[in-house]
C-alpha cells in the first residue's frame, strides 16, 4: 500500500493502473478436523493474555 502510494506521488502514475488487486494463486481453508487444537490453543492464549498484556502493549 505505502509503496504504491509513493510510486503514484513520485511519478504521477495512474492510481487505477498502480492499485490493481493482486493475483490469487490459491485459497487456504482451515481444517475442520483440527478445531479442537485451535480451541485449546485459543483457550491457552486467553488464559495467558492478562500476564503478557503489559509486555506486548
Amino acid at each position: 500500500g505505502a509503496a504504491r502510494l509513493g510510486l503514484i506521488a513520485a511519478t504521477g502514475a495512474d492510481p487505477l493502473e498502480v492499485c490493481t488487486a493482486p493475483r490469487t494463486d490459491a485459497t487456504i481453508e482451515p481444517d475442520a478436523a483440527l478445531g479442537g487444537v485451535y480451541a485449546d490453543a485459543y483457550q491457552r492464549y486467553r488464559e495467558l493474555y492478562p500476564a503478557i498484556r503489559a509486555v506486548t502493549a
